[in-house]
């Protein structure tokens, strides 16, 4: 998007250069990807680009536009200031909108000489008459026009497609980046929360089953002690002591289970997708007794579904083991903040009780079975979200918001 109407009247950074004045661009391009690699994440690297299209290319009008993967669009990044002001401003292009789409998808570059003489331009009243739309691979597109028809030829397409390439590997590098310090910061956070745990639960265990076999060596003596005061009737505290045997195996199950989805917490699962909160709440409440859902709405938002119903199932069943009568919830969307809510009419937690439930080792010791809130809050941090608890300021005993949800939706 620039006006080149002086490219065909000699200048050296036209398409009318000679092969060596062209070679001396090619070199220049491959050198600015330095610069590009250098550049400190896509903003930077996207800026970097269009100021290289406007100094090195005479491309005054140029931006570039990247794919949003979460709503299938091509966003605005990075343009020139002229772009901005001849423009008023850079659209967002929501999936199959205009031009730009049918080379993002093809992924081959292209030349238009007159847009009003093309179907399918976005905007029928645009002053841009020339323009070049080259894809940055699957990353998204490198834009640039002319206010005068016929102000590019192949060798623009060339060099706006080389210059292209290097963002793209630009980008690719920043993203390879990413993901390794991304999943270094896993491991790191990994390793701190086993060191949390792993004390406080290999002492909860080791008196969980040891309480379990006491349970059950327990009942050979209550028979014979019973069989001899009263000439019979040991069978019921068998029962009761094999049945407290199997809570507390329950109970240090569920433990370990919480404690091996805590340390998993912040690693790549399967792919994240939009999740029905609704439908997440009904099937983890289907996984605990005593819990019954209310959805006061119903948004979606995008995650990892397994990992999502676990950290509503760990709130569910905090909750359930804190009161001895069936619980009601409610779940829906925030009104002020993007994010979700579970309130339930019980228990009552103090202030300094809602601090302490969100701590892993405290959670590890306490005696309502599994992490709860902790590992709810552990779950909610990998997907970006925060969790917290309020009480006393609704009618619900407590509720847990969950905020920095930026995928909800209606």
């Amino acid at each position: 998007m620039t006006d080149r109407t002086d490219r065909h009247r000699g200048d050296t950074n036209t398409a009318g250069a000679d092969a060596s004045e062209r070679e001396q661009l090619v070199t220049a391009l491959h050198d600015i990807s330095t610069r590009l690699c250098d550049a400190d994440g896509p903003e930077q690297i996207c800026a970097t680009a269009v100021e290289t299209g406007a100094e090195l290319l005479g491309l005054t009008l140029t931006g570039v536009w990247l794919l949003d993967e979460e709503y299938n669009r091509l966003d605005p990044v990075a343009a020139t200031a002229d772009t901005h002001e001849v423009l008023g401003g850079l659209p967002q292009f929501a999936e199959n909108e205009g031009l730009i789409w049918d080379v993002f998808r093809s992924g081959d570059a292209e030349l238009f000489d007159d847009l009003r003489d093309v179907p399918g331009v976005y905007n029928d009243e645009t002053p841009i008459r020339s323009e070049l739309i080259v894809p940055i691979g699957d990353r998204g597109v490198l834009m640039a026009g002319a206010l005068d028809p016929g102000a590019f030829d192949p060798t623009d397409l060339e060099l706006a497609s080389i210059l292209a390439s290097n963002v793209e590997t630009a980008l690719k590098r920043t993203e390879r980046e990413r993901t390794l310090r991304r999943r270094n910061e896993t491991l790191q956070r990994q390793r701190e929360r086993m060191e949390t745990v792993a004390t406080v639960l290999a002492r909860d265990i080791e008196d969980r089953l040891s309480a379990a076999q006491d349970a059950l060596s327990a009942p050979d003596r209550r028979a014979a002690d019973t069989d001899r005061s009263l000439g019979g009737g040991g069978q019921t505290a068998v029962t009761d002591d094999r049945a407290t045997a199997r809570e507390e195996l329950d109970a240090a199950t569920r433990l370990v289970a919480d404690v091996r989805e805590l340390a998993g917490a912040g690693a790549d699962g399967t792919p994240r997708r939009r999740v029905s909160l609704a439908d997440a709440a009904v099937a983890a409440a289907d996984r605990v007794d005593g819990v019954a859902v209310r959805v006061h709405d119903e948004p979606t938002l995008r995650t990892d579904r397994h990992r999502f119903e676990r950290c509503l199932v760990a709130l569910f069943r905090f909750v359930d083991a804190e009161t001895d009568r069936p619980v009601s919830v409610c779940v829906g969307r925030l009104d002020d903040r993007n994010g979700f809510y579970v309130g339930v009419d019980s228990p009552s937690l103090s202030e300094d009780e809602c601090e302490r439930v969100l701590d892993p080792e405290h959670a590890a010791a306490a005696s309502t079975p599994g992490l709860g809130p902790a590992l709810a809050a552990e779950i909610a941090a990998a997907n970006g979200w925060r969790l917290s608890i309020t009480t006393g300021e609704t009618s619900d005993g407590v509720r847990f918001e969950v905020d920095d949800v930026t995928t909800i939706s209606q």
